[in-house]
């Protein structure tokens, strides 16, 4: 098994379809940022934490016959700022990712993401979004542990 694919997503709403789900383009195969900048030293370490991590979670998915797609993973600042990121995002110390998984036919379920994190990484931020191009995106990141948005219980927030 290979590591989790990193895509690039689009989203094009259209009258019909004001949010259509994301799709991928452009697959990437590191957590590297998509502007293609050189990340510092410090975080090209964290990054193969990471995917270390990533493999556990592409291993808990495939088992069910799915694929975790990552959608982000560090992010240089300017890149930060223009997806909107927070200022302090776990994104820029190269700490943090985001991702979907694939089935045939579709994406799976946000409780089932969930339940991989809970189950096969450490306990640290998870996130969980649902807002227009983000349908059922997790953010997982190594820092303090909490949680926020749809599904996630009141045990991790």
């Amino acid at each position: 098994m290979g590591l989790p694919l990193c895509y690039a997503f689009r989203v094009t709403a259209t009258e019909s379809d004001p949010h259509p789900p994301p799709i991928p383009v452009e697959p990437r195969t590191s957590l590297l940022c998509r502007c293609g900048c050189t990340a510092p030293p410090e975080v090209l370490e964290r990054l193969r934490e990471l995917e270390l991590l990533l493999r556990r979670l592409d291993g808990a998915a495939g088992e069910s016959g799915a694929r975790v797609v990552v959608t982000s993973g560090y992010r240089c600042p300017e890149r930060n700022a223009k997806v909107g990121g927070a200022k302090g995002s776990m994104h820029l110390q190269g700490r943090a990712f985001d991702f979907v998984a694939t089935v045939p036919g579709g994406l799976l379920a946000r409780a089932r993401l969930l339940a991989w994190v809970r189950a096969d990484l450490p306990p640290g931020g998870v996130g969980s979004y649902a807002t227009r191009g983000r349908a059922k995106m997790i953010h997982y990141d190594t820092g303090p542990e909490r949680g926020w948005g749809p599904h996630i219980t009141e045990t991790q927030q």
